[in-house]
């Protein structure tokens, strides 16, 4: 991922300031000062230069871009998890060893009105580790398509995370999508409607794949396939 400078902050968080969050459960404090070496706030778009929502539905006045050092990589998915709850803003964390490996975390939070009107996260995910050494080309689709400042649509702070969020689950999947290429160069994520329909079909098609793995008989892998191509329609009709 790529920040224009004038979104860079540089700010070290100490490990304390979460050792003392007392929202924290203890098991997660715990977690946190066995594996976390250190917290830095890289970058963060704020002011009203991106626009930011407050309203019923959203609240997204700031996004923070932390990286996070681990003692080991595979900590990340459950430490994903952690700052994603902890932090109520708009976030992406890169998590990264000495091994040279990295993942990242994303999440898509919105208010929920029937729980006091609190911050929620509708949907996450946290990548597979990525070798810096070896696997050049996902660095690089990192580095193309989630540059801050080539993203397509930043209307409001709520449409940039939502097309980065997007980009980065094609990207994380693109193993599963033949044209994952057309699908990163679309111009769907103009439009929020579309954009957002986009990842429904494309959320629905890899459960689709998932279920016909696990089918047992014709019929089932009939239905199965009827609703798959239902998913595909949909994505070419909206890129």
């Amino acid at each position: 991922m790529i920040f224009p400078d004038k979104y860079k902050v540089n700010k070290k968080y100490p490990k304390k300031l979460f050792l003392d969050n007392k929202d924290l459960e203890a098991k997660d404090r715990t977690f946190i000062k066995k594996h976390i070496v250190s917290v830095t706030l890289t970058a963060q778009i704020s002011g009203e230069e991106i626009p930011s929502i407050d309203n019923e539905n959203y609240k997204y006045k700031v996004i923070q871009y932390l990286e996070v050092e681990l003692d080991n990589i595979k900590y990340s998915n459950d430490m994903g998890k952690i700052f994603q709850n902890t932090f109520k803003s708009p976030l992406i964390v890169k998590f990264h060893d000495n091994n040279g490996y990295y993942t990242y975390s994303y999440a898509l939070k919105r208010i929920n009105k029937s729980f006091n009107n609190e911050i929620v996260i509708s949907d996450s995910f946290t990548t597979r580790k990525i070798d810096s050494f070896i696997d050049i080309e996902t660095g690089n689709l990192y580095n193309d398509f989630l540059d801050i400042s080539k993203l397509l649509n930043n209307s409001d702070k709520v449409c940039l995370y939502h097309e980065l969020y997007v980009k980065a689950f094609i990207i994380e999947n693109r193993q599963l999508f033949n044209d994952y290429m057309k699908f990163l160069e679309s111009k769907v994520y103009y439009d929020f409607i579309n954009m957002m329909s986009f990842y429904d079909a494309l959320v629905n098609l890899l459960q689709c794949k998932n279920e016909l793995n696990r089918a047992s008989t014709i019929s089932k892998k009939i239905e199965i396939n009827n609703r798959k191509n239902s998913c595909i329609d949909r994505i070419y009709s909206l890129i």
